[in-house]
């Protein structure tokens, strides 16, 4: 299947930096201060719970199929953790949050949404 592998790729965009042989001292993508900070951001701007429920699932998908050494709180701590024992745990949490993300929508257009799939209402 070719989904697969280009998922993999757009889940995967943080290394292009290290690719094109920039330094990278942190990776973002891996952080959990991230995530927060981007929960927080569309939470402000995009004002819709699919879309949280969204972000949290791509962070968590793209945790599940990476494999290395961490920082998960930089840029607080820059303690490394193996992530790897925690990858079922992510991919399950990313399968949970991206069902979330489709319960949320299908009841925002059944009750007084405007059923064309924008935020509007």
């Amino acid at each position: 299947m070719v989904l697969i592998p280009a998922l993999t790729v757009v889940l995967d965009i943080d290394h292009l930096p290290a690719y094109l042989g920039y330094p990278q001292t942190i990776r973002p993508a891996h952080s959990l201060v991230f995530l927060a900070c981007a929960l927080a951001a569309t939470a402000i701007t995009i004002k819709a719970l699919e879309i949280d429920f969204a972000v949290a699932a791509g962070f968590m998908g793209h945790l599940a199929i990476d494999t290395g050494l961490f920082a998960p709180y930089s840029p607080i701590s820059f303690q490394y953790v193996d992530l790897g024992p925690y990858r079922p745990a992510f991919a399950l949490g990313a399968v949970i949050c991206a069902l979330s993300a489709g319960v949320v929508l299908r009841r925002r257009q059944g009750t007084g949404g405007t059923g064309d799939g924008s935020h509007n209402g």
